[in-house]
């Protein structure tokens, strides 16, 4: 088998010539001395023999080249499952027991980015292009959040893809977010850390002209700490007065533990 010192030691000839590198790997040596490295295949339509190129030696090594053309003969005989039953299933198996608002995002997602790229695609044919042009929209607008929010789900996708067996090498791993989009610098939310101000703030909230409901939400938020979607979700089935306690199921928590909060006596007050 080719070895890195031989490869080193190919001589070019007047023709260029391919030398075998095992395991469906070749090496062209060009006249003008360029190594290239070709994975070889068989069409599964055509059943013709056909050459692909992975890259030129030393940009990658022979050891890296061997893997590439592993990873390609794999994808080669994986099975050919198409896109949209694909994700129908991953939709149904492991999005549909998260929270609606989850649940939402991830088909916003769906109908923005990715049925307009995948939509016809087998799963074994969606590959770094194919995945950046998904990502285009957030890219052009230098959306870094939303950007790696669409990749994350699709890498949660191609993870379900690869643990069930319809593909064998999950195309996200090989891209780098903060090598195709700047990420912004970070800027904090302003914080009231004075008790003058904060008694100011609820002052505030009580003498506005907006609804009691909303008054009673946003003094909720700043009592309990909860997250915001959580504060606005609440049912009074989830709040127990006498124990002084809220209880907020599962499935409506990001961790999908159940959670429960002593309320502050204040709250108390306000919610009776």
């Amino acid at each position: 088998m080719l070895t890195e010192n031989s490869l080193k030691g190919l001589k070019t000839k007047d023709k260029r010539y391919f030398k075998s590198a095992g395991e469906n790997l070749l090496v062209c040596v060009n006249t003008n001395g360029i190594k290239s490295f070709f994975v070889y295949y068989k069409d599964i339509y055509t059943k013709k023999r056909k050459r692909e190129k992975i890259g030129e030696y030393p940009k990658i090594s022979l050891a890296t080249a061997r893997q590439e053309a592993k990873n390609f003969i794999d994808d080669l005989n994986a099975p050919k499952v198409d896109f949209m039953p694909a994700w129908e299933s991953f939709f149904n198996t492991q999005i549909k027991n998260t929270s609606t608002f989850y649940q939402i995002a991830v088909n916003r997602y769906f109908e923005k980015n990715y049925k307009p790229i995948f939509e016809f695609l087998q799963l074994n044919q969606i590959g770094r292009i194919e995945i950046l042009n998904a990502l285009k929209p957030h890219l052009q607008k230098n959306h870094y959040e939303s950007a790696k929010r669409c990749l994350g789900i699709l890498k949660r996708f191609f993870k379900y893809c690869t643990t069930y067996g319809y593909i064998k090498n999950n195309p996200v791993d090989s891209i780098e977010l903060q090598n195709i989009i700047k990420k912004p610098p970070i800027s904090h939310f302003a914080t009231l850390t004075e008790p003058g101000k904060i008694k100011n703030l609820l002052a505030n909230i009580c003498e506005c002209d907006s609804s009691v409901i909303v008054k009673v939400c946003a003094i909720t938020g700043i009592l309990t700490a909860l997250r915001s979607l959580n504060t606005r979700e609440l049912k009074w089935r989830d709040i127990d007065l006498k124990s002084g306690v809220v209880v907020i199921e599962a499935s409506k928590m990001k961790n999908k533990k159940e959670f429960m909060l002593t309320l502050p006596k204040q709250l108390i007050e306000i919610l009776k």
